[in-house]
């Protein structure tokens, strides 16, 4: 800002600029929000999707639940990742 550096925060914490916002999320209010079609979950901003059976962590992907994980936990699909991590063979990267 003006030639200084700034934190980078998550999406829940306080802000001063948008570019300070991780993971796609907007600074409203001088807070990190995650944007429309999306919530909070960790610290980051994952899809909404409305489900009969998955839990707030999951997505459902096929009929099927799989937990949301962070880079170095295991997945099956892309969007199953945190952080904008990918899922190559099962293991994120």
């Amino acid at each position: 800002m003006n030639g200084t550096c700034v934190e980078r925060v998550i999406p829940g914490n306080s802000c001063m600029i948008e570019e300070q916002c991780l993971d796609e999320s907007n600074c409203i209010n001088s807070v990190c929000l995650c944007p429309f079609g999306t919530r909070k979950l960790n610290g980051h901003c994952v899809p909404v999707k409305a489900s009969l059976h998955c839990k707030a962590t999951q997505l459902e992907i096929d009929d099927e639940c799989l937990d949301y994980s962070k880079p170095g936990g295991s997945c099956v699909v892309n969007q199953q990742c945190l952080s904008m991590s990918t899922c190559p063979k099962g293991l994120f990267l």
